[in-house]
């Protein structure tokens, strides 16, 4: 369900199919037309609608040299892509009714540029709740409720929507397989071959029980059961293998299931991940680095509905320092769980170890928060 090349998350993108995995500063990736989207006459104004706040004395809690990178990222993408992957950058019915592209843009090179000029001064304008007013325009998001209490999400309110994390695991990994390391990261030897079997499947051992099926696959490395299903939900997992070397390894194409949102249990989840390993150490240690520097700066949520680089802003009450807390961040991610969905986002909260880690920086936030779409002002 989640991860960037640093992790963002992973789409859900066609191919034959299947899955493909997308990351935003993975320059070679190509997004492609997802199946399901809001039809041209679906009416986001019920959902978004622009509104005057008054922050008072928020603190603001973005790194600001962090969200640049990604503004940048997101920028470059658009450069690249921008005329053939519309769907994700200016999705319809959003970006007619809501935001144009034209605005994102603008409002990415805004932020870049006054992030830029701050860098001497070291005093930040994107910390001044006056500045932020001044200079953006602010599109309060409201959820749609009826979704998200269907799928048991009861923290969803008329005003508030949804917020969860994602992460990059790190765990151990072995070369061979072994009685703790029993389940195999499998690249597919040829994306065009579709393997449609179910995770419960494979997991039984169909694909050994198939010669055809395994001349299609290559284990990269052997995991844990429950490190499988974390390196499948978060999208990348960082291995310290047994003679010490660190190799990363991210979703590239799934079995072509969908993830299902009332299922709670993942063991019961038929979507299955075939992954790719990042074998330049340059590129592992790149992947450490801007992870780390990314944190709380990235959100996943539906790029098919919102679109790729919108930045958005979350705001709530954070009860470890008892202050009112406002967040910007960068859209730059989707997962599983965000097909027509309305009432979610994620926010990408680094590289950790253990859940113990996950808990510490979750109790920051509280399950709903209110949600902003911000534009540069013309």
């Amino acid at each position: 369900m989640n991860c960037l090349v640093f992790v963002l998350n992973l789409a859900l993108l066609l191919y034959g199919g299947s899955l493909r995995a997308f990351y935003l500063d993975k320059m070679s990736s190509m997004p492609c037309q997802q199946k399901e989207h809001f039809p041209r006459d679906f009416d986001m104004r019920k959902h978004f609608s622009l509104v005057r706040p008054t922050f008072g004395r928020e603190n603001i809690s973005t790194d600001p040299l962090a969200l640049q990178q990604v503004v940048r990222d997101a920028q470059i993408f658009f450069k690249r892509y921008g005329k053939t992957h519309k769907a994700v950058m200016a999705p319809q019915p959003f970006s007619t009714q809501i935001l144009s592209y034209k605005k994102t843009v603008d409002t990415l090179a805004f932020i870049d540029q006054v992030i830029e000029e701050d860098k001497e001064s070291g005093v930040f304008r994107i910390h001044d709740p006056a500045f932020l007013e001044q200079n953006f325009g602010f599109i309060a998001w409201r959820p749609d409720r009826e979704a998200a209490h269907k799928f048991g999400h009861m923290a969803v309110n008329d005003r508030k929507i949804r917020l969860t994390s994602y992460v990059i695991y790190r765990a151990t990994g072995s070369y061979e397989k072994t009685s703790e390391h029993s389940c195999a990261l499998y690249q597919l030897v040829n994306s065009k071959k579709r393997i449609s079997l179910t995770k419960q499947e494979i997991l039984q051992g169909a694909l050994e029980e198939d010669p055809q099926l395994m001349a299609n696959v290559k284990p990269l490395a052997w995991v844990s059961p429950a490190t499988l299903e974390e390196a499948m939900l978060q999208g990348t997992v960082l291995l310290s293998m047994t003679d010490g070397q660190e190799r990363a390894f991210t979703v590239n194409l799934s079995n072509g299931h969908k993830f299902d949102s009332q299922l709670r249990n993942l063991s019961k989840q038929k979507i299955y991940w075939f992954f790719l390993e990042r074998k330049n150490k340059n590129d592992v240690r790149a992947l450490i680095d801007r992870s780390s520097r990314r944190k709380g700066v990235v959100f996943a949520g539906d790029l098919y509905a919102l679109g790729l680089g919108k930045i958005v802003a979350i705001q709530y009450f954070n009860k470890k320092t008892r202050r009112r807390e406002l967040r910007l961040g960068v859209l730059g991610d989707t997962g599983s769980a965000f097909d027509k969905n309305l009432y979610h986002l994620d926010l990408f909260g680094g590289i950790i170890s253990d859940k113990h880690e996950l808990r510490s920086y979750l109790s920051n936030f509280p399950p709903a928060v209110k949600a902003f779409i911000v534009y540069k002002k013309s």
